[in-house]
């Protein structure tokens, strides 16, 4: 499924936070948000799962604009892991990602075998099927970020969104959770910071810098050491250790104004 976005516009309190951005989600392919902190990768992303409406643009999936879009038809369709997630309520994990098949259920129905199974699924995609009877509050970071992800596999839609989805993860679960989502074959749009990750499993990447898209392509022709200067203030050196494999970013030092402060010699 292909979801697109045109000419999308939204402002904040008079302050223009993604202004224009134009991008297609191809399908079957992995679309990765980049840029620094304050470009805005979390609100365009917060309008793609219809968290927000922009001010001004369109947004469809296969051409069809999402106002034409029922809650529920769009909860089957299209799945959104935040940044960040948290609750109040004193709930398992087993109850966490059982939220994921609500969209498939009638108002009143219980939970299904078939809703069990595919939560189950989930739980053993992600490696958290032996914390279903924890609560939640009692998780780390990282096994809070792995549930959330098994959500989302429950909910069995076409579309996936996931902002900062390696956030608090440890190297290992960073690469195991990547595999997965890319093995799933949906159309992935993912917000990253790791240019690497980005590199490794991104086929397309939007590179955004002050609320606008700065440079759209794969990541190899994309994210030149000329580019990450522009938009990261770091300087780069893009080392290509396999012919045939992604570039490897080493970053050599930051161009950041410390406010006239001189920076601190390591000792």
């Amino acid at each position: 499924m292909r979801l697109e976005a045109k000419d999308v516009t939204w402002s904040a309190g008079g302050t223009v936070i993604i202004d224009g951005i134009d991008v297609t989600a191809i399908p079957g392919h992995v679309l990765g948000l980049l840029g620094p902190n304050g470009a805005g990768k979390s609100t365009l992303m917060n309008a793609l799962a219809r968290l927000v409406t922009p001010d001004r643009g369109e947004l469809s999936l296969d051409g069809r604009p999402y106002a034409q879009w029922g809650r529920r038809e769009m909860a089957r369709t299209l799945v959104a892991v935040q940044q960040q997630a948290g609750t109040d309520q004193d709930v398992i994990v087993a109850d966490v990602i059982d939220l994921g098949r609500i969209p498939h259920r009638s108002r009143w129905a219980g939970v299904s075998r078939h809703d069990r199974e595919v939560a189950a699924r989930a739980a053993r995609l992600t490696g958290v099927e032996h914390l279903m009877q924890r609560h939640w509050q009692t998780l780390s970071g990282g096994e809070q970020q792995r549930v959330q992800l098994a959500r989302a596999f429950a909910q069995e839609g076409r579309i996936m969104l996931l902002d900062e989805p390696t956030n608090h993860l440890d190297i290992a679960h960073q690469l195991d959770v990547l595999d997965r989502v890319r093995a799933t074959g949906l159309t992935v749009v993912v917000a990253l910071h790791d240019l690497n990750l980005a590199a490794a499993y991104c086929d397309e990447v939007l590179v955004l810098k002050g609320g606008r898209a700065v440079h759209y392509g794969p990541p190899a022709r994309v994210l030149t050491a000329e580019v990450v200067r522009d938009v990261y203030r770091v300087e780069v050196r893009v080392l290509h250790p396999d012919p045939d494999g992604p570039p490897l970013f080493q970053y050599l030092r930051a161009d950041i104004d410390t406010g006239g402060k001189d920076t601190p010699t390591p000792g």
